[in-house]
């Protein structure tokens, strides 16, 4: 087990280094946070044990671990009863998770998915164009082979669908649309399964992605940004028909 360890320097200064403001818990926790982000404490790596970090930071054992179960919740984090605390990189899967709920619980959750959508596709698809390497291209193309091919099975169809998708994004060389991008992954997919239940392997659904690949490999950013929208345009117009899609005056109903 690789385990963090403090030298003399740091735990002297831990207490000094709480902010002020908060409780005692919100404080802790921001603190350890902070050591995790700035690379201190790294993935896979455990902190050191429970009572040396409370010794140096000053506070009660209640608040260390309040602390703890904070970010673990955030997903820095992963706490493991009888063996210690091990950093986590889990925080795609944090924002996943919720957003997941976010769904279930609110009716009019998908139109602002679809909404997220427009402005994360198009304007990746805009930067693919620009910049997506030739890995990046031969992403695309493969993706599109299970939508190609007519012995896919469904599940191998909506598979391929939503790996174009998020290679389209990743081919943005953009590291925030990116994390967005693998955040949704879950909702893509249902979203992607859902239209597919309605018009199946259509020539359009295959046309519409053809049309957003070859725009990037012409290096043609508006028409990338075009077809992505086309795109959204007709799976709109499906998960409406599906019935998926409500006003925000109508979920208040």
């Amino acid at each position: 087990m690789l385990r963090c360890t403090l030298d003399g320097g740091s735990m002297s200064a831990l207490r000094g280094q709480l902010r002020l403001e908060g409780t005692l818990r919100e404080r802790t926790a921001d603190y350890l946070a902070q050591r995790i982000l700035e690379g201190v404490w790294t993935a896979g790596q455990y902190l050191p044990p429970e009572g040396e970090l409370i010794q140096q930071l000053g506070v009660s054992r209640t608040a260390y671990r309040e602390a703890l179960m904070r970010l673990q919740a955030q997903g820095l984090i992963e706490i493991r009863h009888g063996v210690g605390t091990r950093v986590t990189d889990r925080s795609r899967e944090a924002v996943a998770d919720s957003l997941g709920l976010m769904l279930r619980r609110r009716g009019d959750a998908t139109a602002d998915l679809l909404e997220a959508r427009r402005v994360l596709e198009t304007e990746a698809a805009a930067l693919a164009a620009q910049r997506a390497t030739d890995t990046d291209i031969v992403a695309l193309d493969e993706a599109l082979d299970a939508m190609r091919l007519p012995t896919t099975t469904p599940d191998e169809y909506t598979a391929g669908d939503l790996r174009f998708h998020i290679a389209l994004v990743l081919a943005s060389r953009n590291a925030v649309l990116a994390a967005l991008a693998e955040s949704l992954r879950s909702a893509l997919h249902e979203s992607i399964a859902a239209t597919f239940a309605v018009d199946g392997r259509t020539t359009r659904r295959l046309q519409d992605h053809e049309q957003i690949l070859e725009a990037v490999r012409r290096r043609d950013a508006p028409a990338a940004r075009r077809a992505a929208g086309t795109h959204l345009d007709a799976t709109e117009a499906m998960l409406r028909h599906l019935g998926r899609i409500v006003t925000r005056e109508e979920a208040q109903q």
